[in-house]
């Protein structure tokens, strides 16, 4: 990997980054009237899924640690990991403190309550029961959240927090039953319905699981995608076709990258006017299709572009000298403009009458005399292909 395309990924890393901490500002502005579970799970997806996309990133770019050694990506992501931590922790205690607020608010015939309630009137084994309730809830929240983990890193991430809150768990168990009198122990329903036992069970099974998911993960080949060098459009129509067939070919139609990588990978890939006519569009996946298709209605306009490669003809500077490369120069300059113009599907075949005339004037006395002399038929027109 080049330096130029590991600072193109580690762009695409901070513009995860910057992501996450507009989600993060947007969440801390919410009106208290709407902060629901469902809010704060919809967050909460949202984060899980750039850290998951910045977590693949960042084990291809570690490949490369020791050769770019000196970059400032590598204080960076410790940032962004203890953000994605400050987000994460802060989600789970606004939910919990929505929990903690319907429980105690919860009338008698709630399961919880009842559990509680039923507990031969010991208030404080009766709160204790609820904060354990508390800890369960958050503890089968994150086994749901195992169903859709696929990233190696982020199963040993879920790993330590299930092992963390199982640990709670277990504390506040110890503390129940020392806290239980022998009437507890045979009347609340927390023992009666074995509600430890069948949370450590849930456990177990979840741990195997990731267990399993990892051992799946390290036998599957990786096939490791190429390094990708893409194009820079800086918004010149007549550079537009170029940069969109490559483009294409490279990103567009990779099947092996996301929509996510894709609109991050346009992004970077454009500077300048092009850059400005998507800068306000966020970087994520539905945003692609949308952001390609405004670049195409932009840039891909059929009479600009043939008009600007005619200008470039017109245009050519005239040659000061006899000098191979001055001529060799504005022979590539005529042909990349011509064969631009064809390749929008005009016929420029007929255009010899005009053209040749144009380039010829270009040339310096002694070049000139030179060309006449090489003429065939002086007395006809040469046609393009003859005269390229």
């Amino acid at each position: 990997m080049d330096k130029s395309e590991f600072e193109r990924k580690v762009s695409i890393q901070s513009d995860f980054q910057n992501d996450m901490q507009k989600i993060f500002q947007n969440l801390k502005k919410e009106r208290s009237e709407k902060r629901t579970n469902d809010l704060y799970s919809s967050y909460d997806s949202r984060i899980e899924k750039l850290y998951s996309e910045y977590l693949t990133n960042d084990e291809k770019l570690r490949q490369y640690q020791e050769e770019f050694s000196s970059s400032d990506y590598w204080n960076a992501r410790t940032q962004t990991k203890e953000l994605n931590k400050e987000i994460k922790e802060y989600i789970k205690l606004k939910i919990d403190e929505l929990k903690k607020t319907r429980i105690t608010d919860a009338k008698s015939k709630s399961s919880i309550s009842e559990i509680a309630h039923n507990s031969n009137n010991n208030i404080e084994l009766s709160k204790m029961i609820r904060r354990q309730f508390i800890r369960i809830d958050s503890l089968k929240s994150l086994i749901d959240k195992l169903d859709n983990e696929v990233d190696k890193e982020m199963l040993h991430l879920r790993e330590n927090q299930l092992n963390k809150i199982m640990e709670k768990i277990n504390d506040l168990n110890e503390e129940i039953i020392l806290e239980a009198s022998e009437q507890d122990l045979i009347n609340c329903d927390y023992f009666n319905k074995n509600v430890f036992n069948e949370i450590q069970d849930k456990y177990e099974f979840a741990q195997q699981r990731i267990k399993n998911n990892l051992r799946t993960l390290k036998s599957q080949d990786k096939i490791a995608l190429p390094e990708l060098k893409i194009p820079m459009f800086n918004g010149e129509y007549t550079k537009w076709m170029e940069f969109q067939d490559l483009f294409v070919k490279i990103i567009h139609e990779n099947k092996k990258l996301s929509c996510t990588e894709k609109i991050r990978y346009l992004k970077t890939s454009l500077i300048g006017e092009a850059a400005k006519q998507i800068q306000h569009i966020e970087a994520v996946g539905e945003n692609y299709d949308i952001s390609w298709q405004l670049l195409r209605k932009r840039y891909e306009n059929k009479r600009i572009i043939i008009s600007q490669h005619s200008k470039n003809i017109f245009g050519l500077p005239k040659m000061q000298e006899n000098s191979v490369l001055d001529l060799k120069r504005l022979h590539n300059d005529l042909k990349q403009n011509l064969w631009a113009i064809r390749a929008m599907q005009v016929k420029i075949e007929s255009w010899n009458a005009f053209i040749i005339p144009i380039f010829v004037s270009k040339f310096d006395i002694e070049t000139l005399k030179q060309y006449e002399h090489t003429l065939q038929h002086k007395n006809e027109l040469e046609t393009i292909e003859e005269f390229l």
